[in-house]
């Protein structure tokens, strides 16, 4: 995909990178995946920025990959159409202020059944609405 990334630690083989942002600000569905290609080298995506889809407001359904230990803070704020989000990961550490701040009142967030009460907590922290139905899945 054309989405923007930041090198955040580079080897001969690969590294990590963090999503800053969408190839488009008017994009529905966004899928921040689990690796990049960049030169023949592959790269894990492991945070998404600080703002790096704030303000998207016709984005509907994010999903985010299972390399993601980071979401920044405002890194979703105000994306008032966002429905569905599906948390792919299980090695999530963080998730900053107001992250979720003026999201969709009735989002719904589908996450690994064994994450569930931690990731809650730091959704909650994150601003995300109190009216947010959480559905626990089996991640592969």
């Amino acid at each position: 995909n054309k989405a923007k990334y930041i090198v955040t630690s580079s080897t001969a083989a690969g590294g990590t990178v963090t999503y800053k942002e969408p190839e488009k600000k008017s994009q529905k569905k966004i899928k921040i995946p689990n690796t990049i290609q960049i030169d023949n080298r592959t790269y894990k995506v492991t945070e998404i920025a600080s703002k790096a889809l704030k303000g998207t407001k016709n984005l509907t359904e994010v999903t985010i990959g299972t390399n993601i230990v980071k979401i920044g803070s405002s890194a979703f704020e105000k994306c008032g159409k966002l429905k569905k989000i599906v948390v792919n990961t299980k090695k999530l550490k963080s998730v900053g202020k107001q992250a979720f701040y003026k999201t969709n009142q009735k989002v719904r967030v589908k996450l690994g059944r064994k994450v569930v009460k931690k990731y809650r907590k730091m959704l909650t922290k994150g601003k995300i609405s109190s009216k947010t139905k959480y559905v626990a899945v089996k991640l592969s």
